[in-house]
């Protein structure tokens, strides 16, 4: 995906083993994501092309202020709108395609990163999430 992106044009900054930038410390994931116009997210697991799982960054991402854009989910789309608060792409074409749009697009990506911000820190946070598990635990509804 990374080289599919460079590929089109896009400036990629991949940070992690392996990856050019190299890992970085949990103290600077705050900084990168908001000094970013645009997180990209891997949902699958592993290399499997068809397991997916919700991820810490489908949540931090969003909430950075960055458009956050992931592979699509069913389990992400019961907590965030695609297209209105965060995007999602099916394969590689879609992600270039999308992510090229929304780079030339800056109102249309501030606008959804906005919205996936909102969305985040109202529905998303630690705070909100204990406070549903506690009151499960207390044997009430979440």
């Amino acid at each position: 995906m990374v080289t599919a992106l460079e590929q089109a044009g896009v400036h990629v900054s991949s940070y992690g083993p392996g990856w050019p930038n190299g890992p970085i410390g949990a103290d600077l994931v705050a900084t990168v994501f908001a000094q970013s116009r645009i997180i990209l997210g891997v949902g699958t697991i592993a290399h499997n092309a068809s397991v997916y799982t919700l991820k810490l960054r489908d949540f931090d991402a969003p909430m950075a202020g960055a458009l956050y854009i992931t592979h699509r989910n069913p389990d992400l789309a019961r907590l965030y709108t695609e297209g209105v608060e965060i995007e999602c792409y099916e394969d590689t074409a879609e992600l270039v395609q999308k992510v090229k749009y929304y780079l030339a697009h800056p109102a249309q990506r501030i606008g959804v990163a906005a919205r996936g911000r909102a969305r985040a820190l109202r529905d998303h946070t630690w705070d909100k999430r204990l406070a549903e598990l506690f009151a499960v635990l207390r044997g009430g509804a979440a």
